[in-house]
């Protein structure tokens, strides 16, 4: 209901029926478009006054004063160009350094966007996100690189099993791994 309140303001008055408040709304509502209407005729007007005084003022200037401008505006332009060819090329290299760390390429492209724009809380929550990825990659390597234990070597090794080992490294190996079975 606080809608409806503001948008009639003094006008509203508790226990009003709908079609009260409907019919307060158009008005509300129709006042509020011929402002809009005024406001929109007056920007109008002004743009096209702003328009016919730049045609008259570009009409009386020499054409030293026009090449001026089309100078200043190139000018302009090719510096907004440069700028953004610096920042790209700025991103480009330090997405390839954070490549080179580790990171993978779409994080190391916001890593480094993040970090040209000084945006540090993006910088090192995607740091935190890069070592968790390269902390679980160490992981499964280290595991994919783990042998699989021969079989017979489980926990359930009794003393007679171990001593029946053929290989001598082997037999010692277990030894060492159930010492306790050996006291």
């Amino acid at each position: 209901m606080s809608f409806i309140t503001e948008q009639l303001g003094d006008s509203y008055k508790e226990g009003m029926s709908e079609e009260e408040v409907s019919a307060l709304l158009e008005k509300v509502w129709a006042a509020k478009e011929k402002e809009h209407a005024k406001t929109k005729s007056a920007l109008d007007k002004t743009s096209s006054d702003v328009a016919k005084l730049k045609k008259e003022l570009n009409e009386h200037q020499t054409e030293e004063e026009k090449a001026k401008n089309a100078q200043a505006e190139e000018i302009e332009r090719l510096r907004a160009e440069n700028e953004a060819f610096k920042k790209s090329s700025a991103i480009s290299e330090i997405t390839g350094k954070l490549i080179g760390l580790g990171y993978a390429d779409t994080l190391a492209s916001e890593t480094a966007e993040a970090l040209y724009n000084s945006d540090m809380d993006k910088f090192f929550a995607n740091t935190k996100t890069m070592l968790t990825d390269l902390e679980k990659n160490i992981k499964a390597g280290v595991m994919k690189g783990t042998p699989t234990p021969p079989a017979g070597t489980s926990d359930t090794m009794t003393r007679e099993s171990i001593m029946a080992i053929k290989d001598a490294v082997e037999r010692q190996a277990a030894i060492a791994s159930h010492i306790d079975l050996f006291k």
